[in-house]
């Protein structure tokens, strides 16, 4: 689970762990789930201009479902974004790669694309927020996996940046297998 905000404190959801964080407002969590699992989760999020995606994985290990995580982050519009590459440990790790941005201005909010070598999952944008100080806020976050059949690095994965955003986090995760 990926959750994105401009000014907030993100607090994880009832029995979600937290994976990943970074200065720029983004979290990870996640959550093995249960035998029973309520209809839908509420996350608690506070400040303004923000969204959350979910991704259900299945088959994966219950004890230790990550196996690597790594995360990236660019402050100016003219750095690459890149999701940082990372070592997994075992063969058949499904990689799920984040991507998170902010940025001020006028216009839609185009979530990042993911490299060809991954699956897109969601891509999601918010049009512009207005706050109290009259700066017009616009977020998006986008989720994409491949299977990693091989121990060892993963190579990083550039996402593509349509609103050439000034802030924007990347993250890999390696989810082990049963």
């Amino acid at each position: 689970m990926q959750t994105r905000g401009v000014y907030t404190t993100i607090s994880a959801p009832s029995g979600f762990t937290q994976i990943l964080t970074t200065t720029r407002e983004h979290a990870i969590f996640y959550k093995v789930a249960g035998a029973s699992e309520p209809a839908s989760y509420t996350t608690s999020v506070s400040g303004f201009a923000w969204n959350t995606g979910l991704i259900r994985i299945s088959g994966a290990n219950t004890t230790t479902p990550i196996n690597a995580s790594a995360v990236g982050t660019r402050t100016t519009s003219s750095t690459p974004s890149n999701a940082p590459s990372v070592t997994t440990t075992l063969n058949n790790c499904l990689i799920v790669s984040f991507a998170a941005a902010a940025d001020t201005g006028y216009g839609g909010a185009v979530p990042p694309s993911p490299p060809g070598t991954l699956t897109s999952r969601y891509g999601l944008g918010q049009n512009p927020y207005n706050n109290d100080d009259e700066i017009e806020w616009k977020i998006s976050s986008s989720a994409a996996t491949r299977l990693n059949d091989t121990a060892g690095a993963t190579g990083t994965f550039g996402w593509s940046d349509p609103g050439n955003w000034s802030a924007f986090s990347a993250y890999t995760i390696a989810i082990a297998p049963p």
